[in-house]
């Protein structure tokens, strides 16, 4: 790639999932393609497309000098009907273009609240961009002054436009070997007009030479927005398919990759300010998930749960001054059910069977791996040690992952744990309290 940089890995050391491969091969498209490129980055909810577009953004501006990159997060800016101004506010902002003397006042007029006083099939045309002027003014007879409003409105929009693209031709112009890349994001979590008035805007306005757009999307819940907005009948997967040139999926991720790259990150975001005691912390607890991979045999997670149990834990180690290993994992047991969980959570401290209960899923949660049987019976032996769980009830309830003679030892490890009360254990139901503040 011409006019490549020596770079930090944006990803991190580790390729998790394969997620640098793909970044680069994206990046690459994008640099070889001197038309315009709009791409789909396909992912349902939770499984990281807003961690793998800031790293994107951030490795692409770490390796060539050819790119320009303007991310967007559409949901922050759905406050309005038009998504015109805000977008390319952000785009002009970040190239440094200043000649464009378009009126964003006239563009940010409300037009949802006069529309509404019009028919609804004007109204969906007029969101859209899409009426006949004659036809607006003849079902407007009535009231014409809303009618003038609307299209003085729509005049603004169209000279913006004009202005807008022709700013950036120039750009194409003078830097015929720049590109352009416009990350949207978020755009599944926008109300379904600002989503799809979003999506018209750039089948409309962008064909633009040297242009792209990346937009991480879920396809499924997307193309069910458009299929509300325009009737059950409509497809609105195919809707999309006309809107994108390629839809490629985002590749799974190893979760406790995600979590060890979601710690680090933590941990130089640390580096750069004041060091507090409790950063030796968050060193020990990469190490600990290093070492047990625990996340990558766990089932119902996504990239989302992973981070918010991780900043869960990450707190509570530090309210909670935790030093020992042993220590993580009990925490660690708690957040993973109350995330995952949180009706069987919030029963742990009045219903002795809720917590029984809830040591069985977490053990069928490691899909019963023996390697684990290690950090199963560290865990029961601290919940029968210091809950109102008794030797007996915890054997006969029978886990199907630990045999007898490690519920034996189960029971030992609990005696010998009641003689020395580390801060996790002891008042353990002050410790389950603790993360209920976290919802």
């Amino acid at each position: 790639m011409a006019d490549e940089k020596t770079v930090e890995n944006a990803f991190g050391d580790d390729d998790i999932g394969g997620r640098k491969f793909f970044a680069d091969n994206l990046l690459k498209m994008f640099a070889v393609t001197q038309t315009h490129l709009t791409v789909a980055l396909d992912a349902s909810w939770g499984m990281g497309k807003t961690w793998f577009l800031e790293r994107f953004k951030k490795h692409c501006e770490q390796s060539t000098n050819n790119i320009d990159i303007v991310l967007f997060n559409a949901w922050e800016h759905d406050h309005g009907e038009e998504p015109f101004a805000p977008l390319f506010s952000e785009i002009f902002t970040a190239l440094k273009i200043e000649e464009v003397s378009f009126s964003k006042d006239r563009i940010l007029t409300d037009a949802g609240t006069i529309i509404r006083h019009i028919s609804y099939n004007s109204a969906k045309k007029a969101s859209m961009g899409l009426f006949d002027l004659k036809e607006l003014e003849a079902e407007a007879e009535q009231n014409r002054s809303m009618a003038r409003q609307i299209i003085d409105n729509h005049q603004a929009l169209t000279l913006a436009i004009h202005d807008f693209k022709t700013a950036l031709n120039k750009r194409a112009k003078q830097f015929p070997n720049k590109r352009l890349i416009i990350i949207i994001d978020e755009l599944d979590r926008c109300r379904p007009v600002y989503a799809v008035n979003m999506l018209e805007r750039i089948k409309h306005i962008f064909g633009i030479d040297g242009v792209h757009f990346l937009m991480g999307i879920d396809t499924d819940q997307l193309g069910n927005t458009i299929k509300g907005l325009y009737g059950q009948n409509y497809d609105g997967i195919r809707y999309l398919d006309r809107l994108f040139d390629y839809q490629l999926k985002l590749p799974e991720s190893s979760c406790n990759g995600l979590a060890l790259s979601y710690i680090q990150q933590i941990i130089d975001d640390a580096n750069n300010r004041p060091r507090h005691p409790s950063d030796v912390l968050l060193m020990q607890l990469h190490e600990w998930f290093y070492k047990s991979e625990t996340f990558d045999n766990m089932r119902d997670l996504n990239a989302r749960s992973v981070k918010r149990i991780i900043d869960r834990l990450i707190i509570t180690i530090k309210i909670k001054q935790v030093r020992e290993i042993e220590d993580f994992e009990l925490l660690f047991f708690f957040c993973y059910l109350a995330n995952i969980y949180p009706k069987i959570y919030k029963q742990l401290t009045a219903d002795v069977s809720a917590m029984l209960e809830a040591f069985r899923i977490f053990g069928g949660s490691l899909n019963n791996r023996p390697k684990y049987n290690g950090l199963l019976i560290r865990i029961a032996a601290r919940l029968l040690a210091y809950s109102p769980i008794r030797s007996e009830e915890f054997i006969n309830y029978q886990f199907t992952y630990l045999k007898t003679d490690e519920m034996k030892k189960v029971v030992r490890n609990a005696v010998d744990l009641r003689n020395r009360r580390d801060p996790v254990s002891r008042d353990m139901a002050e410790t389950i309290d603790l993360l209920k503040m976290f919802g």
